[in-house]
């Protein structure tokens, strides 16, 4: 029993958590919207370096509008209840120095799309942060639009991965 009870507090001590936030711009000069993932699922073991996995359902999107956040889930992603459209991102061959870019695909209510992403990763490889933009017209999602504010079609986002 302890034995298990040890085991389960070190798998639990190990376990990967990240930061997952985006950023686009409209078409009004300094108007964007910036946004984040709540309490994404990580997959990550620094000591295997072989690969990283975020994933998120789309309720777990927020822009800090409860409104925007409901237009995008219902217009955007055609969600309208949990589990209708699903996020996952994952990065394949960290071996890496201090900086290297690794080869990723993002997924998106099917679609898939090959990426390069640029990273930095501490020595130990226990934390890794990234950037890379995305084409919502990749994914043949709509550009959101509200009362003749409309998202551009390119998507900053930005994360961090951490063990």
């Amino acid at each position: 029993m302890f034995f298990l009870l040890l085991s389960s507090m070190v798998f639990l001590a190990q376990a990967a958590t990240a930061e997952l936030s985006f950023l686009v711009e409209t078409n009004v000069s300094g108007v964007s919207v910036e946004g984040k993932v709540e309490a994404p699922q990580v997959s990550y073991q620094s000591a295997q370096k072989a690969s990283a996995q975020i994933r998120f359902d789309v309720f777990a999107l927020r822009t800090g509008m409860e409104k925007r956040d409901a237009h995008l889930r219902e217009k955007v992603f055609a969600a309208q209840r949990p589990g209708d459209a699903e996020v996952s991102f994952t990065l394949r061959g960290l071996v890496c120095a201090p900086e290297c870019a690794a080869l990723g695909a993002m997924r998106i209510k099917g679609v898939t799309k090959e990426l390069r992403v640029p990273l930095t990763a501490s020595a130990d490889h226990k934390v890794l942060r990234g950037e890379f933009e995305l084409r919502l017209s990749d994914f043949q999602l709509p550009r959101p639009s509200f009362m003749g504010v409309k998202v551009e079609d390119a998507v900053k986002v930005q994360f961090k991965v951490q063990e």
